[in-house]
């Protein structure tokens, strides 16, 4: 799920720092790039993970990416914001992550990560005291994203959660997990050694992948805003790709 060339500078720093790290270790990688994993073919539904036909289906779909997992010793899934929900790029990992272990037996950890089965942590039973149609489908939805998860993350040598509040969900799932950090301070400590300054009058803003149009403008506003005050503007945004 190597996003070195994707989405914002957070997820380049991030996967080059993971990638510099094993590299360091002696260790001989191959990375897989996230549009690769979002475009993976055939993968089963849930309730047929553990089926043989999918397993062969898939595996003939996607004969390059399976001949690399029967080829390596260990496999590290970076899942960085991918795994929430029961979308196609969070099943297609889980899938992975899941054969890895199961069907080639291989050492396999998700790390760097946040995990959220449903998008919204908080969703309750208690949302459908007044019994309205769309509450329950979503009560419904989150059930099965709890065993989905449940299942793969349960056979998992080592999973690495990123921050408290999703790793307090899985918990409840009953996933024990290490409480870890974002890996983009790692680049950032070995590729970053001038010394500290601090600049007047000098405002860094951090882009996000998130902006949507109104977001923009608020933006756009709030920059006009600090170069009135007499501050100069500098925006951190956009990945390699």
């Amino acid at each position: 799920n190597d996003t070195a060339s994707w989405y914002h500078w957070g997820c380049s720093g991030t996967s080059n720092a993971l990638k510099e790290r094993i590299t360091a270790l002696g260790l001989s990688l191959t990375a897989v790039p996230i549009n690769a994993t979002y475009s993976l073919r055939q993968v089963p539904p849930f309730e047929k993970f553990d089926d043989q036909d999918c397993f062969k289906k898939f595996s003939e779909e996607n004969a390059a990416l399976l001949q690399q997992l029967r080829g390596s010793d260990a496999v590290i899934i970076t899942g960085e914001g991918t795994i929430h929900d029961l979308r196609v790029g969070p099943k297609a990992l889980l899938y992975l992550a899941y054969i890895a272990k199961i069907f080639f037996n291989k050492h396999v950890e998700i790390i760097n990560h946040s995990a959220y089965p449903k998008d919204n942590p908080i969703l309750s039973t208690s949302f459908v005291a007044n019994f309205q149609p769309e509450k329950i489908a979503m009560l419904q939805g989150r059930s099965e994203a709890e065993r989905l998860y449940r299942k793969v993350y349960k056979v998992l040598d080592f999973v690495a959660i990123r921050e408290p509040i999703s790793q307090l969900v899985m918990h409840d799932f009953g996933i024990d997990s290490t409480l870890s950090f974002d890996c983009l301070a790692l680049y950032i400590r070995d590729h970053y050694h001038n010394p500290k300054k601090q600049v007047k009058d000098k405002v860094v803003i951090a882009g996000s992948v998130a902006f949507t149009t109104a977001g923009v403008e608020q933006l756009a506003r709030y920059i006009a805003e600090l170069q009135h005050r007499g501050f100069t503007v500098e925006l951190l945004m956009g990945a390699k790709a």
